[in-house]
């Protein structure tokens, strides 16, 4: 499997992101009528989105968030982080919620079915990263509140999601990550929200 050496990275940037989300919605809701086909991957994979998320990037997150336009150092760190993830992969989709700027990333990996031996080194991988933070910003704190994996030969999702509590955030912050495999390729999607209801539906709403 591919080296997950953008995780911090992805993590970093969820952190900028989250410092300039606005009050929670109420609920996400999987409704067809509420939701359209987004393409991802270049055009290779499409998925189910609220209405509300639109597709963003390191030239357009300035005017996606606002709340970034209003501090020049977080948006340089913002735009500079998105970069580095562009350069590790170049097929990278962020969609950002316009009413609650909850933040929804996907990257590309390797193919790899995953075994419950690769879902212990993920969910390790993302335990130590969270345990780094605690280790190093005092106030903060991150509780598993979910890790699972799910799916067939078809499809597999490995989800893991953490409660996060930042001395500079001013409510609850909800990180979910999904490791997700297809017959023709896996991918890494990370979902930082307020709410604590996820987008898991979204997410095994995939297709190639």
């Amino acid at each position: 499997m591919k080296q997950y050496l953008s995780l911090s990275l992805i993590l970093f940037l969820t952190l900028l992101l989250s410092s300039c989300s606005s009050e929670p919605k109420t609920h996400i809701s999987f409704n067809p009528e509420s939701t359209y086909d987004a393409e991802i991957q270049k055009g290779g994979m499409s998925m189910k989105l609220p209405i509300t998320f639109k597709r963003s990037s390191r030239y357009t997150i300035k005017k996606d968030m606002p709340g970034l336009a209003e501090d020049p150092d977080l948006l340089y760190a913002t735009q500079r982080t998105l970069e580095g993830l562009e350069f590790n992969d170049g097929e990278i989709d962020l969609f950002i919620d316009t009413v609650s700027y909850a933040v929804f990333f996907i990257q590309s990996l390797d193919r790899t079915p995953l075994s419950q031996q690769d879902a212990k080194i993920l969910n390790s991988m993302l335990a130590q990263e969270y345990r780094n933070n605690e280790a190093t910003i005092p106030g903060y704190s991150a509780e598993k509140v979910v890790a699972n994996l799910k799916g067939d030969e078809k499809k597999q999702v490995m989800k893991i999601k953490y409660k996060v509590v930042d001395p500079g955030y001013d409510f609850v912050e909800y990180r979910t990550s999904y490791f997700l495999t297809t017959p023709q390729r896996s991918l890494y999607i990370l979902e930082s929200s307020s709410l604590e209801e996820d987008m898991e539906p979204f997410v095994w709403s995939i297709k190639e």
